[in-house]
């Protein structure tokens, strides 16, 4: 039976538009002593979530290992300085001391071309209150008029109370873009956050993995945003 086509794409913020900011991270290293290649930065990042999220997918992989130990690691950190690094770079609750402010490579011409598509994009992100402000001045998106990407509405946690994987942030961007959860996606970078949130709601779930390190446990995956297209009219499973 053919299933309906997706109207609605709801993006995450962190990992598939915004980075931390390159200059800002060898800075604080440089102020632990450690040196790293910029080019090794942005991978990190993502071989992290691998290595904490899916612990036989990827080499770096411990049973109790954090975000930003897994980072440090990726990025060629030597054991010798991962705890100077990390407390320079990282706060207690594993958070980056730097901002996400690094709008990723090629990633306003991705958006714009899923916006050609005619979908209705959303912003869903746990974020500190600040993201939509930050999304617009750094002229990638914004709900209404303005310098980037337009965008129905920019769900922010901090200011909705809610926070992924909860559901009900989900359910608050459906009722944005006005689409039912059998014609909307969600792409976001984390297993445990995005694609298991998603699926409470009943969103199908994409999961970002630009450098193809995901082990995959039966959903979809896309390197880039474009690479979501081909899906928009496939429909949902279920």
């Amino acid at each position: 039976m053919t299933q309906p086509a997706v109207e609605a794409v709801l993006l995450d913020v962190g990992g598939v538009v915004l980075l931390p900011e390159r200059a800002a991270v060898l800075g604080r290293l440089a102020r632990a002593g450690v040196r790293v290649h910029p080019d090794r930065l942005d991978r990190g990042h993502y071989e992290a979530l691998a290595a904490i999220e899916q612990p036989t997918a990827y080499t770096v992989a411990r049973a109790s290992l954090g975000y930003a130990t897994a980072y440090l690691r990726a990025i060629g950190v030597g054991e010798d300085r991962i705890n100077a690094a990390e407390e320079e770079l990282f706060r207690p609750d594993q958070s980056f001391r730097v901002g996400w402010l690094q709008v990723r490579d090629g990633a306003m011409d991705e958006l714009r071309a899923l916006v050609a598509t005619g979908v209705r994009l959303a912003i869903v992100s746990n974020a500190d209150g600040t993201i939509e402000e930050e999304l617009r001045a750094l002229g990638v998106c914004q709900a209404g008029p303005g310098p980037g990407v337009p965008v129905v509405a920019v769900i922010d946690s901090a200011v909705v109370g809610v926070a992924k994987p909860n559901p009900r942030i989900f359910e608050l961007a459906l009722a944005a873009v006005g689409t039912p959860p059998a014609r909307t996606v969600h792409v976001g970078d984390t297993l445990t956050y995005d694609l298991a949130g998603a699926r409470a709601a009943g969103i199908h779930p994409v999961h970002y993995d630009p450098f193809r390190i995901c082990g995959g446990d039966g959903h979809d995956d896309v390197a880039s945003l474009v690479d979501l297209i081909p899906l928009l009219g496939r429909g949902q499973d279920g």
